[in-house]
């Protein structure tokens, strides 16, 4: 998961590379990529409540460089904040807003995001982007599962009576 790379960094207010910057209307992270071939990925806040979210953090944060999002916890104070804190925080969010279920993880938002820009009309080619799949294969699955869903073959059987 690259989010827990991510970091404030110094950098000219010019400089593209700068690690928080507006692009347009929306809020635009540069983000350390674990384990994969970039060294950094862009990843685009849209949402205004998750704007004002991180705008309000970095006021309280302050803008040294170093991890945005700090472990507070006595083994790691100050560090990134690992996945098992993710996981342990996004648990925590679930069951505060009543979303129940062993299935539901750090990965079904990201399931659920990919599927909702895809429900609405984004192309196959920008899903892939915001989703870094290598391969647009991957992304087409999506594709095809919303397909099954709205058209299933299910429906077209005569039950019965009717």
């Amino acid at each position: 998961m690259a989010f827990i790379n991510t970091s404030l960094s110094h950098a000219a207010a010019d400089d593209k590379s700068a690690a928080v910057f507006l692009s347009y209307w929306c809020l635009v992270l540069d983000v350390a990529g674990k384990g994969r071939n970039e060294a950094y990925e862009l990843l685009v806040i849209v949402n205004a409540d998750a704007q004002i979210a991180i705008h309000d953090w970095l006021s309280t944060r302050g803008d040294e460089p170093g991890p945005l999002f700090v472990s507070f916890s006595p083994s790691s104070r100050g560090g990134r904040l690992s996945l098992r804190a993710i996981r342990g925080i996004l648990k925590a969010a679930y069951k505060a807003a009543g979303v129940r279920g062993r299935g539901k993880t750090t990965h079904s938002l990201r399931h659920t995001a990919i599927t909702k820009a895809i429900h609405n009309g984004a192309p196959i080619q920008r899903v892939q982007a915001m989703a870094r799949h290598a391969n647009v294969g991957t992304t087409m699955i999506y594709f095809h599962e919303l397909d099954r869903l709205a058209e299933p073959a299910e429906a077209l059987i005569e039950y019965g009576d009717n």
